[in-house]
């Protein structure tokens, strides 16, 4: 009753809803009318803004259920090039999702839209997640939207509502947080029973974020029992997921069995960032990172001047941490000792690879997500040393010197079937060196293998298709 007053909550409960979109869609200017019901023209969000409201302010219902506190974080994510990777770390435990377009950028919305769509997708990891689209910028009258395409969308993608709003004006704002009341169902949710102990732990990370970056799990739980507070782990552990949904901390568990909490949530993004810009421009030409090097003391981190980074052993664990959130989230993956990042693969179109001197393919078939066999594939090819420079694209891989190798992917992450064909440039005779060089490709791709070496020039192919061939051309 002293931290909240005379008449303490019975419980709390909170829902996280995103705003996603491409940048200068209008994500910020509708937050904050959604927040605070006014304008102001913002420029675009660098990073990520978090706004915190109740559910009665969001609805502006004059009171909340009797000692219950309901709680809505808006987490507007900015929509650049640079943050789209990194931004997919806090998409996971998100209640609602709101993708914004804006009608006048014409057909390449759609294609926004989609990938938005799809990477909430993937990151909700099969969790019932409430998708609302959203057109923008309403007020504007240069914009015109195929609704045939739209509908079409809406029910490819599995959206529960749209709706058309202005910030500027406010037309449609109260449909939209009708809409958005309706998806959150906060009466349904988890809710958080030990107000008092909530509060004890939010005032503790306050007072430790003054000082440090970080605190390791099983220092809370020492602060706790030094402070004489009373809690089950269960208890304490709804409390960390609440904080995370506020976006207070993020709670993660080291590879080797540590909990970590990062207090400032900003350092995850900045150093995330970081490790997604030197993977990008590797000099070696491939979107790797080695662990080690990304670990050790001489680790530069681009992006990053040197009073932005944390003193070194603060640095480290966080590091850890960004490499095992990159991990779990599914945005890189490990293999061979390095780092894979297949989404950092430039871009091409098929007309460039389809001028390739390609010869007859043959077809590995196998199983699994095409983008990280492909780019597995490439990695391991590139860093072997045995294979020349490399020439890289979203969906081709050109090995430059002799012996050359092309590999192409054709799918997406959500492919899990698929084929890896074999061709060459002709003509040179078959020499015994490439076949092994060949066979070497076997054991990475492929369930059932065929292959062939003819010529110079190897040419790679990787396919998706729907569902797997029922037999296996052999050599």
């Amino acid at each position: 009753n002293a931290l909240f007053g005379a008449e303490a909550p019975a419980a709390i409960s909170s829902a996280k809803i995103v705003l996603v979109g491409d940048s200068d869609v209008g994500k910020s200017c509708l937050a904050l009318r959604l927040a605070e019901r006014r304008f102001e023209q913002r420029g675009a969000t660098h990073g990520m803004q978090i706004w915190s409201l109740t559910a009665a302010k969001l609805r502006q219902a004059q009171s909340e259920p009797h000692l219950e506190q309901q709680e809505v974080f808006l987490w507007d994510l900015g929509g650049q090039a640079e943050y789209q990777l990194v931004h997919q770390l806090f998409l996971h435990d998100t209640t609602a999702a709101m993708v914004l377009f804006d009608a006048t950028r014409g057909t390449a919305n759609y294609d926004a839209i989609e990938d938005w769509n799809r990477r909430l997708d993937v990151q909700a990891h099969g969790r019932p997640l409430q998708k609302l689209l959203v057109r923008t910028k309403t007020d504007l009258t240069t914009g015109v939207v195929d609704q045939r395409k739209l509908q079409a969308l809406k029910d490819r993608c599995g959206f529960a509502g749209y709706c058309e709003v202005s910030a500027l004006t406010g037309q449609g704002i109260d449909a939209l947080v009708g809409c958005l009341t309706a998806s959150l169902a906060l009466d349904q949710a988890a809710k958080i029973t030990r107000p008092a102990l909530y509060q004890t732990i939010r005032y503790i990370i306050q007072q430790e974020r003054a000082s440090s970056a970080i605190i390791f799990y099983r220092e809370l739980c020492k602060r706790l029992r030094g402070q004489q507070v009373v809690f089950r782990v269960a208890d304490l552990d709804t409390v960390l997921r609440q904080l995370a949904l506020e976006g207070q901390i993020v709670d993660i568990l080291l590879a080797q069995g540590d909990r970590v909490l990062v207090l400032r949530i900003e350092v995850v993004s900045r150093y995330a960032s970081s490790l997604v810009l030197a993977a990008r421009d590797n000099p070696r030409g491939l979107p790797v990172l080695e662990p080690q090097r990304v670990l050790s003391p001489t680790m530069g981190f681009p992006g990053l001047k040197e009073d932005e980074r944390l003193e070194r052993a603060t640095e480290r664990v966080v590091v850890e941490c960004v490499v095992q959130i990159l991990l779990e989230r599914g945005l890189c993956f490990q293999q061979g000792g390095v780092l894979i990042f297949p989404t950092l693969f430039p871009q091409t179109s098929l007309a460039e690879t389809d001028q390739l001197p390609l010869t007859s393919p043959l077809y590995y078939d196998f199983d699994g997500p095409i983008d990280n066999i492909y780019a597995g594939l490439v990695a391991q090819m590139a860093l072997s040393g045995e294979w020349g420079k490399v020439k890289l694209w979203s969906n081709l891989a050109q090995f430059e010197e002799t012996n050359k190798a092309y590999l192409q992917s054709l799918g997406t992450t959500a492919d899990v079937a698929g084929d890896i064909s074999i061709s060459t440039c002709p003509p040179t005779s078959t020499r015994r060196g490439e076949a092994s060089s060949c066979h070497s490709l076997k054991t990475t791709c492929a369930r059932e293998t065929s292959m062939c070496c003819r010529g110079s020039h190897l040419i790679v192919t990787v396919r998706s298709f729907t569902s797997a061939r029922t037999s296996c051309e052999t050599v």
